[in-house]
């Protein structure tokens, strides 16, 4: 049974917690802000200090976000500006662990605060929500408000930060209390050395990136091309590429990361098919340039098809051609019809490697159309 709930990172020094929550304009750090920030300064044992304040993002707060947090833009019309309470929240946090549910979350954004003021803000954190699956398994769901239903802990007002940051207060303590300390350590040690964004890239160059899928290319400063990449996202695939790419290739990359290029494709197949045209004929540095060898499979019941999918625009069409079973073509056409496509298509000698994607595509009806041929 444990004794006292605090615990030591080093035998004679104890840890102090900066447990907080926010509430924000909307969910992308790079182009949205915060509107209301609480910090809980625990020993271990019990709160010792705490502040809770509305921020003034300097610009409206979309309607559906104050629906759900209750918080209106003549609420922070008068609220402090975020550079007002900086020097509170940097004496609030330092020397402290920063505590959130999802706090990657939390902390993107704070830090993206501080960047905007021409500071890099630095802390060592703990996500309650990697902890208690660790630690508190079994659950049907991890999202702070289910869960505290489920371990009957109290949220007087739910996507308010005060009583969201006391609910990972109490979240918390629980976590403390079951004694391992050592998956806490664990996950103290690997949010320390997870990546940063690398300081040559500016934010809003991120922010910039368009959210469709596509593929995504990262160069030295030399002009070399170390990596090509597809994402489904690409904001959200290159950020998590450069943030969370773990082993020796990613620490590399983002030590010479200088620039990124982006391509949009439509749709998950052919920025796949994209992908690795581009490794084969551009031979980045981090990426294998021979894609392994598959299998010749015939798609079940097809013979001959044009599957008609989403292009990179409204008014553009992605087109994928099947021929004898295989698919052996694809690409894009503006004011697409069933008879003037076929200049539009571009041979691939490598469609057998897209052959489980094309059929969940299918299975997932992805496709807009399907001409027999």
């Amino acid at each position: 049974m444990v004794q006292n709930s605090s615990f030591k990172i080093q035998n004679s020094t104890l840890r102090l917690y900066a447990i907080l929550d926010i509430e924000t304009t909307g969910g992308n750090s790079f182009t949205d802000k915060i509107t209301e920030i609480a910090i809980y300064t625990h020993d271990g044992t019990a709160i010792i200090d705490s502040f809770i304040s509305l921020v003034n993002p300097e610009r409206s707060i979309p309607v559906f976000v104050s629906r759900l947090t209750g918080i209106s833009d003549k609420m922070v019309s008068t609220a402090p500006k975020f550079k007002d309470i900086a020097e509170k929240i940097v004496e609030l946090t330092e020397g402290k662990i920063v505590v959130a549910h999802n706090s990657q979350n939390d902390y993107s954004f704070i830090r993206a605060e501080f960047r905007n003021l021409g500071f890099d803000y630095s802390r060592d954190t703990l996500c309650t929500h990697i902890l208690s699956r660790k630690i508190l398994p079994g659950h049907s769901s991890y999202s702070l408000g289910k869960l505290c239903k489920l371990l009957d802990i109290d949220i007087k007002s739910r996507h308010r930060a005060g009583d969201d940051a006391l609910a990972t207060v109490k979240l918390f303590e629980l976590i403390l209390k079951t004694g391992d300390h050592v998956i806490i350590k664990e996950q103290i040690k690997a949010q320390q050395t997870e990546a940063q964004i690398p300081s040559c890239i500016k934010p809003e160059v991120l922010a910039e990136l368009p959210t469709q899928p596509g593929i995504f290319y990262l160069y030295n400063k030399a002009g070399e091309l170390l990596f090509v990449n597809k994402a489904y996202n690409l904001r959200k695939g290159v950020v998590d590429f450069v943030t969370k790419t773990k082993g020796n290739k990613g620490t590399r990359i983002r030590q010479e990361l200088f620039e990124i290029k982006h391509e949009v494709c439509g749709n998950d197949i052919i920025s796949a098919i994209r992908e690795t045209e581009e490794i084969i004929s551009l031979r980045p540095l981090y990426n294998k340039h021979h894609p392994r060898q598959v299998k010749i499979k015939i798609l079940p019941g097809i013979n001959s098809a044009l599957f008609v999918c989403k292009g990179r625009t409204e008014e553009e069409k992605g087109l994928l051609l099947v021929e004898q079973g295989k698919l052996c073509g694809y690409g894009f056409k503006t004011g697409f019809t069933p008879s003037n496509w076929k200049k539009s298509i571009k041979s691939i000698s490598n469609g057998n490697h897209f052959h489980g994607m094309l059929l969940r595509m299918i299975k997932n009806r992805k496709f807009e159309d399907i001409i027999s041929l």
